[in-house]
């Protein structure tokens, strides 16, 4: 699994197959910017069941937390390159589902 942040990888794990029962966690800080931000996952399928779960918090000094977590919601698609589908100027293709 990779995570990528307004077209920027922010990292992934290391683990290979073993990955699926860790939690990786990362600091996006410096990455966040002011209005809307972008999130991208790109995971590989290793054979097996398959999911990705996701979640991002982000604490505020002087209000309640805004949590994102991974749901129906989100659409994939296994062409589109990370670093383009994280970018806020990107345009999703008729490849995208869900």
């Amino acid at each position: 699994m990779k995570l990528y942040l307004n077209g920027t990888r922010v990292g992934g794990d290391t683990r290979g197959s073993d990955a699926w029962h860790t939690v990786e966690t990362y600091e996006v800080l410096p990455r966040l910017v002011r209005g809307a931000n972008y999130v991208g996952v790109r995971a590989t399928d290793s054979g097996g069941q398959r999911g990705v779960v996701a979640a991002l918090r982000v604490t505020f000094r002087d209000r309640e937390p805004l949590e994102l977590v991974t749901s129906a919601l989100w659409r994939t698609t296994a062409s589109a390159p990370p670093e383009d589908y994280s970018h806020p100027e990107y345009v999703e293709g008729p490849e995208w589902t869900g």
